[in-house]
């Protein structure tokens, strides 16, 4: 359910109504208080006017569409663009078009808006530009598919042998398929004779239509916009630039700089005159365009809501220096053209642009401030008895107090234990309700508020336990393909690709087909044996094709289609799979001779516990996951490896199942290579499980020899259901009382007596084990069957590609970049592989950011002094890391997104 029901507390506020009717008169006002998604919910609903959210920061911005989301608003996200606009760097794919979709639905007034004031500043094509630009086809136009190709490429468009991406095109024949960077699914066009006969909606990955379009409007897909006509004029102008600013490098001497931007400019011409788009090709924009702000493609009655107008202000004047400073050292160098127009409003003209539109700030009290009364909610962190008296508390007053939580019933029976009476359900509160109460809702927010006039208080997960679960767009998730897997898309096939057909034996792939069978029309799967034999498989059968399965240095022999060869194959293959399943069923019965236990089907608990993930499962965790849960309800012992890359969630895998175990009365153990792997563990299991009665404890150096002492006996008495620790954990002296559950992480990086130990434990409890790289051994075990295993292929959901700049040593590129890293809060892990010279480097990062926090790792550190530097970088103590290869692997540290 969602929460506009709320909106009702405040339309019929007498200073709400106020605040609007300022607004209407263009008044701009400084607003205090906590509540600006309720305020804007209501707001929208109140007026109907195009209103404008400008976050703080990308992340920010996200969480307000997030919020909005809750309140029944579906609100569009400009994104601004992270590299600096003069770097000479293209913006990410993902990114650019996201961008192109939002400014397509602000050109057709799809409001609300949320971004950020840089999103805003920058410059983009004119509204009229893009309407110039845009492509209109309909059922029946007379468009030869060979000319709506080149109007594909003038647009930006790439040519692909399937179309996977936004901003891609495949050509079949007589059908084209086109992905406009607008639209959420690709566009099937097909043609009789030159004459458009229909234009469908399809999934990629099956290819299935979805349903008809009655016209389609395709939109460039990079911001740079190739002309129609006029080409001979930009070019021209480019090259009159290029050789004014030569000239003057000249007469200062800088011959090298001069030719240096002769040439750039001649290869960018060049590309530009066949239309191909290029690394860095937006930075030549003013050449080619009218160039406007996206405030002008706002309607006057628009109305700006700023998280904090002066805050962003300030920021962007920062932003604006580094921006010139970059665009003075690149043209000096040659290594840009100096542009008619810069890229990017100055902080003065986003000023007056927006003071053309009324405008409200959330900023805090201030002198001029206009006071509605809500006020941001107190944090309880845990301290649930505080919240408990609170609630009850603000109850007995008459306010309405509503938790919204993705864990409301655990939220309920933690005021239950407290005598502290909650409502759960589907039931929000209304403002004419006399009696005050608590009410509890499953729902996810950022934050919550107190609004005292309104008599209303919202809390969320983020007061109760500290976090927030993250709300992601969904996005269909990509994997990538494994040799012998049956395929599950036309996507993965390539042309002359070795298949392997159920039936017929190994064949190669020929491409997609369209045949006509009676008066239907389909599409085949060519696939060609020996002999020229040909079969067509239907799209809807693409099971039947696995990929060939053996070695990169030979051909494979190419099967006929009826002949005895691939029967006589298989007749083989099977016989050995006979001899080797018997040795295998000889193990199993061994492994199944022993007595496990059984642990229960899920709790409410648990259920509650996993939607309270932060972030958005991938499908391959959630098959990992299942695949646990099964093996732990079943009764012999599990012994599965969880197998996935740094990042893909095998974490999340583990941490479920150790849930399952401690909610059926079992202790579980988590053994880790390193105190700092150690720790980190430690502290995202004991945040997770904060909000039930579980008790958490480690082992390891980072621990007094009173709490390891503590940490021993709670194990052995059954007081501890829940310990984390490194090679301590299998010492004699600890012992459980009922041990269900052991977790090893990265087992191939303990010594061997550790795993003689590890042998020993495997006989009676269950064992799962996490690795990014398994050794050989454990791998063949897991591939033979001896052990379960799990592979996690699937990269995290919304996670973005990895932009990487290849250049000599550069001291402003190096600043430029940590800047920007620090600008965004996040760290830096700057790579120098010399430990005889690393100090020295060190303090020349400090000479250029000397505002930066900056530390040294390397190899040859003591154990404990290095680990002391990770966890402190861990910890967010040090913002730039210098150090060599030694980086600690398995390390989640989300926050660092830059090596330098």
């Amino acid at each position: 359910m969602d929460l506009a029901p709320l909106t009702l507390f405040l339309t019929e506020n007498p200073r709400f109504r106020e605040a609007l009717e300022k607004i209407e008169k263009g008044r701009t006002l400084c607003v205090d208080g906590g509540s600006g998604q309720l305020f804007f919910a209501a707001a929208l609903q109140r007026t109907g006017r195009p209103w404008v959210w400008i976050a703080r920061s990308a992340e920010s911005a996200k969480r307000w569409q997030s919020d909005l989301r809750v309140f029944g608003i579906e609100a569009t996200y400009l994104p601004p663009v992270e590299i600096l606009p003069y770097a000479g760097v293209s913006p990410e794919e993902e990114l650019r078009n996201q961008r192109q979709q939002a400014l397509s639905k602000i050109l057709d007034k799809n409001f609300p808006l949320v971004t950020t004031a840089k999103a805003l500043s920058l410059l983009v094509p004119s509204a009229e530009s893009w309407a110039a630009a845009r492509l209109r086809i309909t059922p029946g136009d007379r468009l030869p598919p060979q000319l709506l190709i080149q109007q594909l490429v003038k647009l930006g468009f790439q040519p692909a042998a399937a179309v996977t991406e936004k901003g891609e095109f495949s050509r079949r024949g007589g059908v084209l398929d086109v992905f406009p960077p607008q639209l959420d699914s690709p566009v099937r066009i097909d043609w009789f004779d030159d004459e458009i006969e229909s234009i469908k909606l399809f999934e990629i990955q099956s290819q299935r239509s979805l349903e008809k379009l009655d016209s389609l409007e395709v939109w460039p897909s990079r911001e740079l916009i190739f002309p129609e006509e006029g080409w001979q004029n930009i070019a021209g102008s480019i090259e009159k630039a290029s050789a004014a600013q030569g000239k003057r490098l000249r007469k200062q001497v800088l011959h090298q700089a001069a030719g240096n931007l002769e040439s750039l400019t001649k290869a960018a011409v060049e590309r530009f005159k066949t239309f191909q788009s290029f690394e860095g090709c937006e930075y030549y924009l003013p050449f080619f365009q009218e160039l406007k702000s996206v405030f002008s493609y706002l309607p006057s009655e628009t109305v700006l809501l700023w998280e904090d107008q002066a805050f962003i202000l300030e920021q962007l004047i920062s932003w604006q220096k580094e921006q010139l400073s970059l665009y003075e050292k690149r043209t000096k160098a040659g290594e840009a053209i100096e542009l008619p127009r810069m890229l990017h409003l100055e902080p003065a003209d986003v000023r007056r642009s927006a003071d053309t539109f009324g405008q409200i700030s959330f900023s805090g009290r201030t002198l001029d401030s206009f006071p509605l009364g809500s006020q941001p909610a107190p944090s309880f962190g845990n301290q649930f008895d505080q919240l408990a008296d609170s609630a009850s508390a603000w109850s007995k007053a008459g306010e309405k107090v509503l938790i919204a939580s993705t864990q409301p019933h655990r939220a309920y029976a933690i005021l239950d234990e407290r005598h502290c009476h909650a409502s759960y359900g589907s039931v929000l509160p209304e403002p004419g309700w006399k009696v005050g109460g608590v009410w509890i809702v499953r729902e996810s927010l950022s934050s919550g508020f107190r609004w005292p006039e309104l008599g209303l208080t919202v809390l969320t997960d983020s007061e109760l336990f500290g976090w927030t679960k993250k709300n992601f767009n969904k996005r269909e998730a990509r994997r990538p393909s494994f040799a012998g897997n049956a395929f599950s898309s036309v996507t993965e096939l390539k042309e002359n690709d070795f298949v392997v057909h159920l039936k017929h034996g190994i064949g190669v792939y020929g491409g997609l087909k369209k045949l006509a069978i009676g008066e239907e029309e389909r599409e085949y799967l060519l696939v060609t044996y020996h002999g020229d034999d040909k079969l067509y498989v239907p799209v809807d059968q693409i099971g039947l094709l696995h990929r060939y399965r053996g070695g990169v240095d030979s051909r494979p022999k190419v099967h006929k289609m009826g002949g005895v060869e691939w029967e006589n194959l298989k007749r083989r293959v099977k016989k050995s799979v006979e001899i080797v399943a018997a040795d295998l069923l000889k193990l199993y019965a061994e492994r199944a001779s022993q007595p496990g236990y059984s642990f229960p089907p899920d709790t409410i608990w648990q259920t509650e516990m996993e939607a309270a993930f932060p972030y958005q499962e991938t499908v391959d965790q959630l098959r990992a996951i299942a695949e646990t849960k099964q093996d732990m309800e079943r009764e012999r012992p599990t012994d599965r490896l969880i197998c996935g890359d740094v990042g893909f969630g095998k974490t999340e895998v583990a941490l479920r199942a150790v849930f399952k175990a401690i909610m059926a009365g079992k202790q579980v153990a988590l053994l880790a290579p390193t105190t700092l792997l150690a720790q980190q563990h430690f502290q995202v299991f004991r945040d997770r499980f904060k909000p039930y009665p579980i008790e958490c404890a480690l082992l390891s150096r980072f621990r007094t020899p009173k709490e390891t002492k503590e940490a021993i006996s709670g194990l052995a008495t059954g007081k501890i259901e829940f310990v984390v620790g490194t090679h301590r954990l299998l010492q004699k002296d600890v012992s459980f009382k009922d041990l269900g559950l052991l977790v090893i992480d990265e087992e191939h990086r303990f010594g061997v007596a550790h795993k003689e130990r590890l042998k020993q434990l495997r006989h009676s409890v269950d064992v799962i084990t996490m690795s990014a790289t398994p050794i050989p051994r454990t791998l063949y075990l897991a591939l033979s069957g001896a052990r379960d295993m799990s592979l996690i292929t699937t990269p995290p959901l919304n996670r973005h590609p990895i932009k990487t700049v290849v250049g000599p040593y550069d001291a402003e590129a190096i600043k430029t970049a940590i800047l920007h890293e620090l600008e965004r809060d996040g760290q830096i892990f700057f790579l120098h592989n010399r430990v005889e010279s690393i100090h020295a480097m060190a303090e020349e990062v400090g000479k250029l950011v000397p505002q930066a926090r900056i530390a040294v790792a390397h190899g040859q550190m003591h154990e404990s002094d290095l680990e002391d530097i990770m966890f402190a970088f861990l910890n967010r103590e040090i913002d730039v890391l210098v150090t060599t290869t030694i980086i600690e692997s398995g390390l989640d540290i989300p926050n660092a997104n830059t090596i330098v």
